[in-house]
């Protein structure tokens, strides 16, 4: 996983109340919040180190509330003000939607994330069907990936300044598929 992912958690724990924010580090070792706080965007971090970070954040927040995490990370991480600007200003101008950015990001996925499954992506007018394969289930808490997946879909678009919404419409836990309903 792209080290930014994690940095981005640990951005929106900080921005928590006290009480949350000092549960959710109390669960995640020294090591791994060194490796965040030492580490470079765009290096790799393990899927284990990952998953200390966005676990701990599940247990103390709970099932919605970590969508919304993972809402406020993505946005966090495409509002940075070169993404934001192309985005807004080159991409509204060459017609880019919610759905091209969906797209892309699944052609891109091994390069932001490796070893945690395939992702696709299929467009049709203002509808983008999102579906996450072959994540190591056995490896890794799916339910907490599933979720997080969720607010990245949200946030991965608030560049563009539209709404959209997103609904997981199954989930194999055991063969690690998940698929998601996405509409603007």
């Amino acid at each position: 996983m792209r080290s930014a992912f994690g940095d981005g958690l640990l951005r929106q724990v900080e921005a928590l109340g006290a009480s949350e924010r000092a549960a959710i580090l109390d669960l995640v070792s020294d090591e791994t919040l060194a490796h965040y706080r030492r580490g470079i965007p765009v290096g790799w971090t393990s899927m284990e180190r990952h998953m200390e970070v966005a676990d701990a954040i599940r247990v103390v927040v709970g099932s919605q509330r970590n969508v919304e995490v993972w809402h406020g990370a993505m946005a966090t991480l495409t509002g940075r003000p070169l993404l934001s600007g192309f985005l807004r200003h080159v991409g509204m101008r060459l017609g880019m939607t919610p759905g091209t950015l969906y797209r892309q990001t699944a052609r891109l996925w091994g390069h932001l994330c490796r070893e945690v499954g395939d992702l696709r992506a299929e467009v049709e007018a203002s509808r983008t069907a999102v579906e996450l394969s072959e994540f190591p289930a056995g490896d890794h808490h799916f339910p907490c990936f599933v979720e997080g997946l969720h607010g990245c879909l949200l946030g991965l678009v608030t560049a563009l300044d539209v709404s959209v919404q997103v609904r997981v419409v199954a989930v194999d836990l055991d063969a690690g598929v998940a698929s998601y309903d996405v509409t603007w």
